[in-house]
């Protein structure tokens, strides 16, 4: 109806359409057209095709054609010619987005005229990555010798620049020598935190078909990735190789990296892979494999956080950094910071993320390895896996292997009572009688520990707690190790020697703690001056 109704009105119509003579010319209008359209559309919106009226699309035309001129191109244009779409709101887009891309990149080719008009281009746009397709369009329509000067000057803004430069190498553009310098000049900010400017190039060179350059970027990635000696740099690196399709570097010489790469690829059994594999697994409540003692990561206590944080600083730094015969806490914090964090952390850190755990970590569109990494790390009492346990223990129970059900409902029920502090423990009592007829595993450490959550310890079990911390190695691995590492906080050095938490902080802290009364802060409460 819509086509009948304007050749009704007498416009648009076949008869109407019109088309300059010369193709050269036809081809830089509609080209102008693309550019105009872009250039405006780009700067409210994103990457896509662009809707213009009729009457806008007529607007980037020649100023000396008549209007029915304009018309009729643009009624050609949307017939014959196929470039545009007439769509049901009486509305204009190109056909495809390529197609508008390509006649911008084309006009810009064009109209740029010397090193600094190119320079200027990309300077204006390398931010904004919805341009990048098209400047990488225009790049590799321009001759390669007009090019090196823009990627030189790119090459020196590392937040964006160095990126869109690396495109344009990825698209096959300059050569083997500029390849190299972009891959050394890289190399340093791939083991940084990524950016949107990062994903884009490295996407770019996924797609890349450059072999011979992409063999330039694996040696040259490789050597930088060996000389980290941070390991956090070295897994960021190691990502982007993989997210380029690159293989991995043979040999780290970062401290740990080894076998914290080997914690994240299987579950640990031995040692020193379980003490590595504390760097994960302080901040994810699992484990990549299933394994029973993630039921260790209820743990109370301070000991458990300290071994994380000094595994970590053991990792990441060279140990000649840190002075291991002197106390590390002086070594990391003031007199005055370690006197305002006694005062304040414990019931800010353990409130606050209560809450986030609530309002985020329980959210089944939220519960993902960045939450669960936000809450672990703003608490020190497992704060997250207790809420993992209490309400999402029937979701774990089919990636739980059948001998390990019944620990896992035992301890769905003493998370739920240990959040609710003096509430009915006949749920938790049902539960432990249930988990006798049931059990499947006679090490007394899983009942004890159900118990301690729940806080509904004996003095049996304290006793029994006090001799498996001081002792773990009469325990059968991995537990004797988990137990070791993870609750003790005992500490793998470098050289692959161990040292104990107590000789690492320079004094002692209780082997096992009972779990802390719930917080409940009224922070809406003004606090009163002393005297009233």
């Amino acid at each position: 109806a819509l086509p009948y109704r304007r050749e009704q009105e007498g416009v648009r119509g076949e008869q109407h359409r019109w088309r300059p003579d010369s193709g050269e010319e036809r081809f830089r209008v509609v080209a102008a057209l693309a550019h105009g359209i872009q250039q405006k559309g780009y700067e409210r919106s994103s990457r896509g095709s662009l809707v213009q009226s009729w009457e806008q699309m007529a607007g980037y035309l020649p100023s000396a054609w008549t209007p029915a001129k304009k018309d009729g191109f643009l009624s050609w244009l949307v017939g014959p010619a196929g470039v545009l779409v007439d769509r049901s709101d009486e509305k204009l887009s190109f056909t495809h987005l390529s197609f508008q891309e390509f006649l911008t990149a084309w006009h810009l080719k064009e109209t740029l005229e010397g090193d600094e008009g190119r320079i200027a281009l990309c300077e204006q746009r390398k931010g904004h990555v919805h341009w990048w397709e098209t400047l990488r369009l225009w790049a590799a329509l321009t001759h390669p010798d007009r090019l090196r000067g823009v990627f030189d000057v790119l090459c020196n803004d590392d937040q964006s620049g160095l990126w869109l430069g690396g495109t344009f190498l990825a698209d096959g553009l300059l050569d083997e020598q500029d390849v190299t310098y972009w891959a050394q000049r890289s190399a340093p900010f791939l083991a940084q935190i990524s950016t949107n400017h990062v994903d884009n190039c490295l996407a770019a060179w996924r797609a890349s078909r450059q072999q011979k350059y992409k063999d330039i970027l694996q040696k040259i990635w490789h050597e930088a990735g060996k000389s980290h000696k941070n390991w956090l740099d070295c897994l960021r690196l190691l990502s982007r190789l993989d997210s380029v399709g690159l293989p991995p570097w043979d040999g780290h010489h970062a401290p740990g990296l080894g076998l914290f790469l080997s914690a994240l690829n299987q579950t640990p059994s031995e040692d020193k892979m379980v003490a590595a594999g504390r760097l994960l697994n302080g901040v994810l409540p699992y484990w990549p494999g299933w394994s029973e003692c993630l039921l260790l990561q209820i743990w109370p206590g301070n000991r458990r956080s300290w071994g994380l944080t000094g595994q970590n600083l053991l990792f990441s730094y060279d140990e000649a950094e840190f002075n291991l015969t002197a106390p590390i806490v002086g070594q990391l914090y003031s007199e005055q910071e370690k006197r305002a964090m006694n005062v304040q952390a414990r019931d800010w850190a353990r409130d606050l993320a209560r809450y986030l755990a609530r309002d985020f970590g329980l959210s089944e569109d939220n519960v993902n390895h960045l939450t669960f990494t936000f809450i672990e790390f703003l608490q020190p009492n497992r704060l997250s896996p207790r809420f993992i346990f209490a309400s999402r223990a029937e979701e774990l129970l089919p990636h739980t292997p059948p001998e390990w059900q019944p620990e896992l409902r035992l301890f769905q029920a003493a998370c739920r009572l240990s959040f609710e502090q003096n509430g009915d423990p006949g749920p938790f009592r049902d539960a432990m009688e249930e988990y006798d007829r049931t059990r499947q595993n006679d090490l007394p450490l899983w009942p004890t520990l159900a118990r301690l959550v729940a806080r509904q310890l004996t003095d049996g079990d304290r006793q029994y707690l006090d001799e498996t911390i001081r002792h773990p190695e009469h325990l059968p691995p991995p537990y004797a190790e988990a137990v070791r590492f993870w609750l003790r906080g005992d500490l793998l050095l470098l050289d692959d020697k161990e040292v104990t938490l107590n000789d690492l902080l320079g004094f002692e802290l209780p082997y096992w703690e009972e779990m802390p009364d719930e917080l409940v802060i009224d922070w809406e409460k003004e606090e009163k001056p002393e005297g009233e």
